[in-house]
């Protein structure tokens, strides 16, 4: 069961437009955070490791999912387009 004690780290980058994380991924679980875009467009999704994929469930939540071949820490980032 994935939580909060697998979000290591959350942190909105305002001068990057980004929110970025570290996370706790179990091999082969997809690992997936939901995302409030709060009137932004996303414009790319990052990851050290792993495949990511960004799944917008309607104009204002996201969701973004990691899979990884290993039980790893994996440092993820949402970059976003300027507010609409």
């Amino acid at each position: 069961m994935q939580g909060m004690l697998d979000l290591k780290m959350c942190q909105w980058v305002a001068s990057n437009n980004s929110l970025v994380g570290i996370s706790e991924v179990i091999q082969h679980d997809p690992y997936e955070i939901l995302i409030a875009n709060n009137g932004y467009q996303i414009k790319r999704v990052n990851v050290n490791r792993g495949v990511v994929k960004i799944v917008n469930l309607d104009q204002d939540i996201s969701k973004l999912v990691i899979q990884s071949d290993e039980n790893k820490q994996i440092h993820w980032e949402v970059k976003y387009e300027h507010q609409l």
